[in-house]
């Protein structure tokens, strides 16, 4: 009686460890799935480029800051809210509309 208990609780156990290891599994996928490479050029109204732009995805905290030809790449999903800052005062918020996007035009004012 005693050796059939063993087995049934080791079956149960290792039932329980197949299923937390399942499910841990497919929350990673589906998250992993949402998330692309965002990459996107920044000009002020005149076309022209805007450089040392620091972006930031609201949602997750990371970060990016634009090169010289005010290009950047960040992990976002559609619908992220990009925090875009040339210094710590002011701010232009942009909502991920389409992750096939790539012209950002910010107000010199920001």
């Amino acid at each position: 009686m005693k050796e059939i208990l063993r087995i049934f609780l080791c079956v149960c156990i290792f039932s329980l460890g197949l299923f937390y290891k399942a499910s841990a599994v497919k929350t990673k996928f589906a998250f992993q799935q949402d998330t692309t490479k965002f990459t996107a050029t920044l000009f002020d109204e005149n076309q022209v480029p805007l450089r040392g732009v620091t972006v930031k995805v609201k949602r997750t905290g990371s970060t990016s800051v634009s090169n010289r030809d005010g290009i950047f790449s960040i992990s976002a999903q559609k619908d992220d809210l990009l925090l875009l800052s040339l210094n710590a005062k002011k701010f232009f918020e942009y909502k991920v509309l389409s992750l096939t996007e790539n012209t950002i035009v910010v107000n010199s004012k920001m």
